[in-house]
């Protein structure tokens, strides 16, 4: 496809995992690749430039580069790979991003570079597209926004629950709520209580696509009273229930080197 007057094309893609010790073997690709870690710890270098990548961090390795391990990952380990050819990147990209991208948004393209019908390498594509475009305009937005709204943004992310509360986000920081909300709306446009609901979702998803949690034990991992408060809040949101999601993007590719 055509992305920002440059073709654009998906060359594979899937689920890196493994319980064993693991060392990123040394190469040079012809095209860029992006790496998403799910799990565990990732040691990679390129150029002499070393990484050390943990759960949610993504990079973006270059064409042409060599690049590989420089220390052995112990424990399980896991993490998505994206190959993809473009003659140059259309937008501007950082190459390690802390938090680069949610899980499910890699799932979904997984499952969808898998359909085995007519038509499931454009919807790729057009998903990949989307998925860059998307990075670019976080980079971009990230260089705008003020320290405080990075760090109240980690905070939720990290404590998103059914549990929480605007006001419990506020008083950790110091200020009343509305104020918060105030800053988060001029930052970026969403509340205080959006932004919660934002992460939890995000929180449901991975444990969804990720895990093979049943819907009654990702509600309690999640601290929603009971799976149908679960239940509702998922439906408000994706237009779906939770398994209905799950099954959704079922198709995945793994491999343990």
């Amino acid at each position: 496809m055509i992305l920002c007057g440059k073709p654009l094309s998906m060359r594979g893609m899937g689920l890196f995992t493994t319980d064993e010790e693991w060392i990123h073997p040394v190469r040079r690709e012809v095209t860029y690749e992006l790496l998403l870690v799910t799990k565990g710890q990732v040691y990679i270098e390129e150029e002499g430039q070393p990484y050390a990548l943990q759960r949610g961090n993504l990079l973006l390795l270059s064409p042409g580069k060599q690049h590989g391990g420089y220390r052995v990952s112990e424990g399980a380990t896991a993490f998505y790979w994206l190959h993809f050819s473009c003659p140059s990147l259309p937008f501007p990209l950082p190459t390690f991003m802390e938090r680069g991208a949610e899980d499910d948004l890699f799932r979904r393209l997984l499952h969808v570079s898998m359909l085995p019908e007519h038509g499931g390498e454009d919807r790729a594509e057009t998903m990949l597209a989307y998925l860059l475009l998307s990075l670019s305009e976080k980079h971009g937005a990230r260089d705008k926004q003020s320290r405080l709204f990075h760090e109240v943004a980690e905070w939720i992310r990290i404590n998103a629950s059914a549990t929480l509360r605007a006001e419990d986000c506020a008083r950790h920081f110091g200020y009343s709520a509305a104020h918060l909300c105030r800053v988060l709306r001029r930052e970026a446009g969403i509340g205080t209580r959006e932004l919660i609901d934002r992460m939890l979702l995000s929180r449901a998803k991975e444990q969804l696509l990720n895990s093979g949690a049943s819907v009654k034990e990702i509600a309690a991992l999640l601290g929603f009273s009971s799976p149908n408060t679960f239940l509702h809040f998922f439906r408000y949101h994706e237009k779906e229930t939770p398994l209905a999601f799950r099954n959704r993007y079922a198709l995945t590719h793994m491999n343990k080197r």
